[in-house]
């Protein structure tokens, strides 16, 4: 991939001018949005205010007296109440958990909230990851069903078959609010040592007088950065659809209250998940573009890391705008990206080989021949039934 390509998950002019006005101190904020307003105006808040709204209230309120302020106002107020809303009913579940002496390791919007933004306001939260140890995953839903809480996706496969080819499930209540359950906490982190070293690494932290345990600041960066450096649309490689604008702002944040970060421990464990080229791209843009408070040898070492060349397919795969046309289009794309996944999380991308693709592509063919007669189906389609064929076909025997 060309250093100097945009690249799919990369905020657009419109989103960087808005992370700039919501980031940046005094005068930089203040012409930030006053050249955004310039290029786009504002006739009323839409969903790309909503992540970034509260904290472009919170910087800008005292230098820019406009209508505009009042609407983010109301954004800030609608996440502090929905966030404290989450939290305070999450909470008995929590308890129970605890009581059941069940580690738990807070990841992403809590732990970021409670000991990152300490302002309920300022970061939205959909809805409340936890990680947990695999051998507790069975005990754990049922717990959850005890409480309300039950799957919503994926609900032809028992929790055992999720657990051969996934990182996590969500669950949900009758009033709409949700938890994601986590065995492993990212979807590259299986079968490496990274989990291992998050745990031993975790600093407990209170809610509520419940202890749970939080990513040391390290960890905690380089979850958000992996997280949010993923395609926006339909991937196959992630599912959730993501954004970077929820990224920055989180990995700024724990730059700016952590002050210094083991950089050595992040590049480490980006060479284990083989995300070196997620980290390289994240760090780069946030030192040079939003002026984030990154060693500039970090970034250096970052560029010249040697990586694997079917990393480097992958990478591309994720990130690649183009998407295929047509029916075999889409569908050698499939089992490429499939077999790619497969590998990557069983036996890792060192280990490609065309024998081994071959042999993958007859026994996809052969379990999926059905797809072969849905020659008008559409993408969206293609991948749900890609995704249940995933997990019929390559789960471990």
């Amino acid at each position: 991939m060309k250093d100097n390509e945009i690249l799919n998950w990369y905020p657009s002019r419109g989103e960087e001018l808005l992370l700039k006005a919501a980031l940046w101190n005094e005068d930089e904020a203040v012409v930030a949005w006053q050249t955004w307003i310039q290029e786009n105006g504002v006739k009323e808040i839409d969903h790309q205010f909503y992540p970034l709204g509260a904290m472009l209230y919170q910087n800008l309120k005292d230098r820019i007296h406009e209508p505009y302020m009042n609407k983010f106002k109301g954004v800030y107020r609608s996440i502090w109440f929905k966030n404290q809303f989450l939290l305070k009913k999450i909470s008995p579940v929590l308890r129970a958990l605890e009581n059941e002496k069940i580690p738990m390791l807070s990841l992403k919007g809590m732990g970021l909230t409670l000991n990152y933004y300490k302002d309920f306001g300022l970061r939205p939260m959909w809805d409340v990851d936890i990680l947990i140890p695999r051998q507790e995953v069975i005990r754990v839903s049922q717990l959850l069903g005890s409480y309300g809480f039950k799957r919503y996706e994926s609900l032809e496969y028992s929790i055992e078959e999720l657990m051969k080819w996934c990182h996590s499930i969500g669950f949900r209540n009758p009033q709409g609010l949700f938890i994601d359950l986590h065995w492993e906490s990212l979807w590259c982190s299986y079968k490496t040592s990274v989990d291992d070293d998050f745990w031993a690494d975790a600093k407990p932290f209170l809610f509520d007088g419940i202890s749970i345990k939080g990513l040391s600041a390290s960890d905690q960066f380089l979850h958000v950065c992996v997280h949010g450096a993923r395609k926006k649309g339909v991937n196959p490689y992630s599912w959730a659809q993501s954004s970077a604008v929820k990224c920055m702002p989180d990995a700024m944040k724990i730059l700016r209250v952590s002050k210094s970060l083991d950089w050595e421990r992040i590049i480490r464990l980006s060479r284990e998940m083989s995300v070196t080229l997620q980290m390289r791209d994240v760090v780069r843009y946030l030192a040079t573009t939003l002026k984030a408070p990154i060693p500039t040898e970090v970034v250096e070492q970052f560029q010249n890391l040697q990586v694997l060349r079917m990393e480097r397919v992958h990478y591309r795969l994720t990130m690649d705008q183009a998407q295929p046309q047509t029916f075999w289009e889409k569908f050698i794309y499939m089992v490429w990206a499939s077999y790619m996944t497969w590998l990557r999380r069983h036996y890792g991308l060192k280990n490609v080989n065309s024998w081994g693709f071959l042999k993958f592509s007859t026994r996809f063919i052969f379990f999926c021949k059905d797809i072969l007669q849905m020659s008008m189906i559409s993408f969206s389609a293609f991948r749900i039934k890609f995704r249940y064929y995933l997990g019929l076909t390559f789960k471990k025997r």
